[in-house]
């Protein structure tokens, strides 16, 4: 992205450069040896980004793309939030459920008196 940046910053310059000495040889000069070295850089089969419209183009495509994947990954920590709580939620009525179950089952039985500790030592020393 830095890149992107720095190259349409670049051709800014080297263009206002240019506007600048237009009308003179020197203008000239410049922007003859400004396209054979773009022309040479593509016979190479390097990529020429030369040209500011479509620099500025990339740059809000990458800016887009960016949102969209900010947004995107948003909407899936939120989704996995929602969905930890939801587990957490039905863990916690499992168990309430279960010790319902428990608590049922046992309800009866808890009445009857215990033995005394005492009663199994009578007549031993």
């Amino acid at each position: 992205m830095l890149d992107i940046v720095s190259e349409c910053v670049q051709v800014l310059e080297r263009q206002e450069k240019i506007d600048k000495l237009k009308g003179t040889e020197k203008g000239a000069a410049l922007e003859e040896s400004d396209k054979w070295s773009s022309a040479l850089k593509k016979a190479a089969g390097e990529k020429v980004l030369d040209d500011a419209k479509l620099l500025k183009k990339k740059i809000q495509r990458k800016e887009k793309e960016k949102k969209k994947s900010a947004k995107k990954w948003d909407d899936r920590k939120k989704t996995q939030l929602e969905e930890a709580i939801e587990k957490k939620q039905k863990k916690a009525d499992r168990i309430q459920k279960r010790n319902e179950q428990i608590s049922a089952k046992w309800a009866g039985k808890g009445s009857k008196k215990k033995a005394s500790k005492s009663a199994g030592k009578k007549g031993k020393k």
